[in-house]
C-alpha cells in the first residue's frame, strides 16, 4: 500500500489493464510492418506480443485495430515482447 492507501502497480507511473487488442507496428520509415497484439494497456504505454522476434527499433508506429495510432519509445525487449512508451505528441 502506498502512502495513500491505494496499491501500488509494480512501481508504474499508470495503472494498466490487460487487454487483447490486434494492432500493428510500423518502423523503418514504414518498411516493416509487423501484426502484434497488445497485452497490457495504460494510458502512457503497452506492452506488445508480435508472432517472431525481431530487430526492434528504438521508435516505432503503434497502429490499433480501431485506427488509433501512437508514437511510440521503445523502453524494453525480450524476444517477441515489447514495452513501449506513447510520445507526448
Amino acid at each position: 500500500m502506498g502512502d495513500n492507501d491505494q496499491p501500488v502497480e509494480e512501481g508504474r507511473a499508470a495503472p494498466r489493464r490487460n487487454v487483447k487488442i490486434g494492432a500493428k507496428m510500423y518502423f523503418d520509415d514504414g518498411a516493416t510492418v509487423v501484426e502484434c497484439e497488445v497485452r497490457d494497456l495504460s494510458d502512457i504505454g503497452a506492452r506488445l506480443k508480435a508472432g517472431e522476434p525481431q530487430d526492434w527499433p528504438k521508435a516505432l508506429t503503434l497502429e490499433m485495430k480501431n485506427g488509433t495510432a501512437y508514437e511510440c519509445e521503445v523502453m524494453w525487449s525480450l524476444n517477441t515482447l515489447v514495452g513501449v512508451k506513447f510520445g507526448e505528441g
